[in-house]
């Protein structure tokens, strides 16, 4: 079995089972702006599935950093579960904030970049987020005025 098709069998039986987690945040036209989210993880920790950004020409930076410093963690951005045919108690313990006020980013967990032949596309990987523990998320959107959109997507538990 190739590895893409392991990673889907895993990201579908997850979505099953009603633990995979999706936040969208759209934001407007503004070239070369940096987008900050301080993704604040459960107790049971959390599985960084992907991470999306849309609608840009000329390239995406993305960092995460762990244990960001703070004074205003931000606006909750709703959460949805993949699974739609669940009622309403399957609940995301991890929560998305957007435009925290942060005073220092943390340690770099890992940088990537989305350019023009990579647009559109998730950036495919799972990232192992300990428990209880604060991220900071920083998307910065080079050069164009175009529209971002940015879907995190993360499961939860085993």
């Amino acid at each position: 079995m190739r590895y893409e098709d392991s990673l889907r069998n895993d990201f579908d039986e997850l979505v099953d089972k009603g633990k995979v987690f999706v936040a969208v945040d759209k934001q407007a036209e503004n070239p070369a702006a940096l987008f900050k989210y301080i993704f604040s993880t459960g107790t049971k920790g959390a599985t960084l599935i992907f991470l999306d950004m849309a609608s840009n020409d000329d390239g995406t930076d993305i960092e995460v950093c762990e244990t960001p410093t703070y004074s205003a963690i931000g606006t909750e951005v709703p959460s949805s579960n993949y699974n739609t045919a669940l009622d309403a108690t399957h609940t995301s313990e991890s929560v998305l904030y957007h435009t925290p006020t942060t005073s220092a980013d943390g340690d770099t967990l890992f940088l990537d970049q989305l350019t023009t032949e990579t647009k559109d596309m998730c950036r495919n990987g799972h990232y192992l987020l300990k428990p209880s523990t604060k991220y900071l998320i920083k998307i910065t959107n080079k050069v164009n005025s175009k529209t971002q959109w940015t879907n995190i997507c993360w499961a939860e538990g085993n």
